[in-house]
């Protein structure tokens, strides 16, 4: 049978005395009394005295003012107890023990490498995640209950009360589980940073070629060096070519989880190299990478797949169309803070360190308008020699060395807003945007080009549009209006309605862009 003391565990006094049955003095601190003499022995050597106490009397234990730990007991005729000393009615016995008065945080630390009850940030505060315990491996094996946890340390050879004190300091000093990706696994004031992803790969001491990974990024990003010849961040940053926006992307993911990224959107023909990209930084992590075209599509809202995930893909899932999907991307994009819902648990909600990538055939597959700022939507053309891909792989594994140095060593950007780098406007994202406009909508833009002002009610919006089959009815008018306002404001028109006897009445102005 093991003892807690020969374990390394060390117990205060008032410890030993509840597991061995002894009763607080409600009058005197650091006080207790043992009915049976046999409990009071145990509590003794619980506490590492050898000293023999009487067997025919109850005992009490109690604490001097120096921290020694003293037994206490009635004095009879006849008594002999040469180490103690006698007054007119008790014996004072010295245990030759100190009371522990350390801390909890000082006296969990030996109760830390049998096993930890975790707690992380849930809906209404702290709450249990479950409880660690090392097997017969020495590997931390999670156990749901405190049953099977109590069970596991009597295996270990603890008795029941001393499995209450493991278990008690346990509960006293948790360790809170945080998720800090390619952090410490400790960071400090018992936080555990568990199963978070971290590199693979150490960073080589000197920068050093990567010409397969310049490669992916060249070909992957190469429709942005028109747009970004025009963007006064990107000239200003220094980032003039595709390369080097997806370099930065990719820069900031891994020094900055916490902070948002632009939603990247790759569409073109098959087997043109899209998801490379992505399947490229999964080389990079042990984890964290996740799919998340289930979670922004489905009806129910579970998204428990995307827990802890710092790169989330998705491949050849049309988002654009799936009800409610739209705003969830939104959400996620930019909010600092995830909702994770798991089926048959509470929600909870984690630090936001999801960054997105999109790949798909048709540009219609992703959502897009004409005020957006959260997505990057890029073209990749077809192969001009295409590397089989095992071989691709292995030789981006053997530069990936390399590769960390570069993306480590990268000077990047301030970040101006919300998002750590800005999504950039190119000439797919303004054709997707426009697709997703009605008619209508459009006719008034091309209407209103050429004035500054048009007032009237909606039967007489086919004077202004010209000919075609456009709506009169004022309520269809006004809700097919409201829809494209992004569109609108793209071109400087402004929309007011107004009540008069004669119906609704439409006010278009436009002013330059």
């Amino acid at each position: 049978m093991k003892h807690l003391q020969s374990a390394g565990v060390g117990l205060t006094l008032r410890e030993a005395a509840r597991m061995h049955g002894g009763n607080e003095d409600p009058d005197r601190d650091e006080m207790y009394l043992f009915n049976d003499p046999s409990d009071a022995a145990s509590a003794a050597r619980e506490l590492g005295s050898k000293v023999s106490l009487p067997s025919d009397r109850s005992i009490a234990f109690r604490a001097t003012r120096k921290g020694k730990v003293v037994a206490e007991f009635e004095r009879r005729d006849g008594d002999s107890f040469p180490a103690a000393t006698p007054s007119r009615k008790n014996w004072t016995l010295p245990l030759g023990i100190l009371a522990d008065r350390r801390s909890a945080l000082e006296r969990v630390a030996p109760v830390d490498p049998l096993g930890r009850l975790i707690v992380e940030d849930g809906p209404n505060g702290r709450q249990v995640a479950g409880r660690v315990i090392r097997d017969h491996a020495d590997e931390w094996v999670w156990i749901h209950s405190s049953g099977d946890a109590r069970n596991h340390l009597l295996a270990k050879g603890f008795d029941r009360r001393e499995v209450d004190a493991i278990l008690g300091l346990m509960v006293e000093c948790p360790w809170r589980r945080v998720h800090i990706p390619f952090g410490p696994e400790y960071p400090g004031d018992r936080q555990w940073n568990l199963g978070a992803p971290q590199f693979v790969y150490k960073p080589r001491a000197e920068p050093g070629p990567t010409p397969h990974w310049d490669t992916v990024l060249s070909h992957c990003f190469a429709d942005l060096n028109e747009a970004l010849k025009s963007d006064e961040w990107a000239q200003r940053s220094g980032i003039d070519a595709g390369h080097k926006y997806g370099l930065a992307w990719v820069a900031s993911l891994f020094r900055h989880p916490f902070d948002r990224l632009p939603y990247l959107f790759f569409y073109g023909p098959q087997n043109s190299g899209k998801s490379i990209f992505h399947e490229a930084l999964a080389l990079l992590m042990t984890k964290g990478v996740a799919a998340a075209d289930r979670a922004l599509t489905n009806s129910n809202d579970f998204n428990g797949e995307l827990a802890n995930a710092v790169l989330a893909y998705v491949e050849e899932k049309n988002v654009a169309t799936a009800p409610g999907a739209y705003a969830k991307l939104k959400d996620w994009v930019t909010s600092p803070v995830l909702t994770i819902r798991r089926m048959r648990t509470d929600a909870y909600r984690q630090p936001n360190t999801l960054h997105f990538v999109q790949c798909a055939n048709e540009l219609t597959a992703c959502p897009a308008d004409f005020d957006d700022t959260r997505r990057t939507m890029i073209h990749v053309p077809p192969l001009e020699t295409e590397i089989p891909k095992p071989l691709l792989i292995s030789r981006l594994k053997e530069e990936a060395p390399h590769f960390m140095r570069t993306i480590l060593d990268l000077p990047l950007p301030k970040p101006l807003g919300r998002l750590r780098l800005p999504a950039i406007q190119t000439a797919g994202k303004e054709a997707a945007a426009l697709a997703s406009v009605p008619e209508l909508a459009q006719a008034v833009a091309a209407a209103m080009a050429s004035r500054d002002r048009w007032e009237g009610v909606s039967k007489e919006l086919p004077d202004l549009l010209g000919e075609g089959d456009w709506p009169s009815d004022a309520r269809r008018v006004k809700r097919e209006l409201a829809d494209a306002a992004p569109f609108l404001r793209h071109h400087g028109i402004a929309t007011n309605w107004q009540a008069t006897n004669a119906g609704q009445r439409l006010t278009l102005t436009r002013k330059a862009v």
